[in-house]
């Protein structure tokens, strides 16, 4: 192992993830504004470190609280575990009044801990972000969310396969 790489990682107290990379693993620990990387065989790797799967030549990143199965031909599925979690702050912001009656809309605000969550996770070579409904809503084109593949919209959760080629965001 790269001991300059460990040394960073324990002196900056850092996120650690990998990326399938061939018959590699590329890791890279980030600490606001360090970064170091290493490469090493996939069996070495420690199982503390999160593995960001390539879903075709897309490196996807999973920001919600569980795994995420997608279909990718057939019968053939990728499941990506959960990476950690990107949260929002709720707002409710005044829409008009009538009558004495407040209507209001409930808006997303990202969080501190939210940004730093998508910096490491494309500091790590994310191409896709994978959040919640509310999340892409507060992290607009930073975040998306996850659509289903034909024919598995109303599956239960253990039987629903998410489309890799399609994506919710917001503007």
């Amino acid at each position: 192992m790269n001991e300059t790489f460990w040394g960073f990682a324990g002196t900056h107290g850092v996120f650690i993830a990998g990326v399938e990379d061939g018959g590699e693993v590329v890791l890279t620990a980030v600490s606001d504004g360090h970064r170091d990387s290493i490469s090493m065989t996939a069996d070495k790797v420690p199982s503390w470190v999160p593995i960001l799967p390539r879903i075709g030549e897309v490196v996807v990143f999973n920001a919600t609280p569980h795994p995420i199965t997608f279909g990718v031909g057939g019968d053939e599925t990728v499941t990506v575990p959960s990476h950690g979690i990107i949260s929002a702050e709720p707002a409710e912001e005044v829409v008009h009044e009538k009558a004495g009656v407040i209507f209001v809309q409930t808006v997303f605000r990202p969080t501190t801990d939210g940004h730093r969550m998508v910096s490491f996770a494309r500091a790590c070579g994310a191409d896709i972000v994978v959040g919640s409904i509310i999340a892409a809503q507060a992290y607009p084109g930073e975040v998306v969310s996850m659509t289903p593949l034909p024919g598995f919209e109303r599956r239960p959760p253990a039987e629903k396969r998410m489309n890799p080629r399609k994506f919710n965001t917001f503007a």
